[in-house]
């Protein structure tokens, strides 16, 4: 374990969804810290300095995008990700312009959730990383994945790429077929 470890804080109104996010987290090797809305989360901010803030959206007091706006002024360079059961896109992309990390949706993906979190702390000395830190998977993090838990880049991304690599250009799931092939029957 690093003997400098960051602080995570936890924001969301939801006592079960508070604790298991705070039990992931701290299973990764970090402190946390918790807020049940935007407000104390502010409050815990001042007091606490963390490294990285995940907050629900929808709270009372002071929602998820508010509490963005309001630690954006403070520090625009505090990594936030938001996390919601109601994933609606307008909401995603609000976020995204604030100036969110990420926005996923519940029920949380862990692994993505954790790449995050490591991707946005600075490499503290002697941390290289997850060698020496638990994986943390409740829910598991095998098996099929709800199309809710993708955070939003993802569900928005079928790209060129991929419709290059599986051949699938049509709606209707042609394939296709250069000038001059033969239409092979099936």
């Amino acid at each position: 374990m690093v003997a400098n470890k960051s602080i995570i804080l936890v924001v969301d109104d939801e006592s079960a969804s508070r604790e298991t996010l705070e039990m992931a987290v701290r299973s990764w090797g970090y402190d946390v810290c918790l807020a049940r809305d935007g407000k104390e989360a502010l409050s815990v901010y001042a007091n606490r300095q963390p490294s990285i803030v995940i907050s629900d959206v929808v709270m009372p007091r002071l929602d998820g995008l508010g509490l963005l706006r309001s630690l954006k002024d403070i520090d625009p360079a505090m990594p936030v990700i938001l996390v919601t059961a109601y994933g609606k896109i307008n909401d995603a992309l609000l976020a995204m312009r604030e100036g969110a990390l990420d926005f996923l949706t519940k029920p949380v993906d862990f692994k993505k959730l954790r790449d995050l979190v490591e991707e946005s702390l600075p490499v503290q000395e002697g941390n290289s990383g997850r060698s020496d830190r638990s994986q943390f998977s409740f829910p598991p993090d095998s098996g099929p994945r709800h199309p809710e838990s993708l955070s939003f880049q993802q569900r928005i991304q079928p790209t060129q790429q991929q419709r290059l690599k599986t051949g699938n250009f049509s709606p209707l799931g042609g394939r296709f077929r250069g000038p001059g092939s033969r239409l092979a029957e099936s």
